[in-house]
Formats: structure tokens, sequence, C-alpha cells
């Protein structure tokens, strides 16, 4: 439009290539080439590279939009997990540390240094010295190591006296077991 060209040609613009940018069918503005000085006829590399230019971008943005979605997602399921009164263990099917909550922190008085190790050997290790009969645990682990579908429940002493309930299950993608969750829960006598 008229209008539009007077503008552009204040501002030293004599042709402009414009290609819109859409999320989801949903305009969110323009991506253009401005050639300043001349007019100027774009060829067919030119624009398919804007194209391509601005499809990228539609990516991009999607793709940190579903990101955001994740981590939204990832937060409740903390929120969750820290709002139990259970002490909470999850490993993946090759026994590697997933996640755990601050609950089986304290009701394990697990140190700073066997929880940043993220490693499972270190924290069942720290459970099983303040265990009366530390076999028990370790006995059930090796047997659901074999059994993976398999759920156990047992009731552990502590050698400081107190009785702590353990659950455990599958936990599963769909039909597969991907590792295992352990559930632990203070016995009120």
């Amino acid at each position: 439009p008229a209008a539009e060209a007077a503008a552009l040609m204040s501002c030293g613009i004599h042709t402009v290539l414009v290609v819109p940018l859409c999320i989801d069918e949903e305009w969110w503005g323009f991506v253009e080439f401005d050639h300043c000085f001349t007019e100027r006829v774009w060829s067919a590399a030119e624009e398919q590279g804007l194209r391509a230019m601005v499809e990228l971008l539609e990516t991009v943005i999607q793709q940190a939009a579903g990101e955001e979605h994740l981590r939204r997602l990832l937060a409740i399921i903390d929120t969750v997990l820290e709002s139990t009164a259970d002490g909470i263990l999850v490993v993946d099917q090759q026994g590697n540390l997933v996640n755990f909550n601050q609950r089986l922190v304290a009701m394990w008085n697990l140190p700073d240094a066997v929880t940043e190790s993220r490693l499972t050997e270190e924290i069942m290790g720290w459970m099983m010295r303040q265990l009366k009969i530390p076999d028990v645990l370790l006995r059930t682990m090796s047997e659901l190591g074999s059994e993976p579908d398999a759920e156990s429940y047992d009731i552990l002493e502590l050698q400081d006296g107190r009785m702590v309930e353990r659950l455990s299950k599958p936990r599963k993608e769909g039909d597969q077991c991907d590792g295992r969750i352990w559930i632990f829960r203070e016995s009120i006598a």
C-alpha cells in the first residue's frame, strides 16, 4: 500500500520480503528482509531461505513452550513427592537413583554426602547400617531384582528402636517395568 511504501521509503527501505510467523495458527508477527537504496526482486532461493528460517523459529518457539509445560509438570510431581508423609526412593530398571524425597532423608538421617552422591548403593548402604537386621533389606532387594513385577512388604527394625514399614512396587511405563519405587513409613506402636 502507498502509505506503507512511503513509511518504508522514509526509513531508506525500497523493497521488503515478508514471511508471517505463526504458532499453532496464531499470528505472532513477521520476519522480513529489507533492501535499502534501490528496488530489488527477491530470488526464489532468498524466499525459500527466509521461509526456512521462519519455520525453524516457529519450531524453536513451540519446543520452548513444550519445555515450559514439562517444567510445570515436574514441579507438580516434586510438590506431590514432598507433600507425602512417607519416605520415597525411586530407581530405574538398572537400579540407578531417579529421585527421592526429603521425608526419606529425615526418616533415615541421611547425611548430605550420601544424598549428594546420588548413588542408590550409598543410600541403601546407609539405610542398612541403621537396621538391626540389615540382611532383611538386602535379601528383599536381591529377590526383587530377579522378579521385576513383584511387590513386597516388610517391617524393618532400626537400631534406635523405630519400626519402619517398607513397601516396594514396580515402576511401570505402560506394561513395561522400568524401575522400582520404595516407600518407607514409620510405624506407630
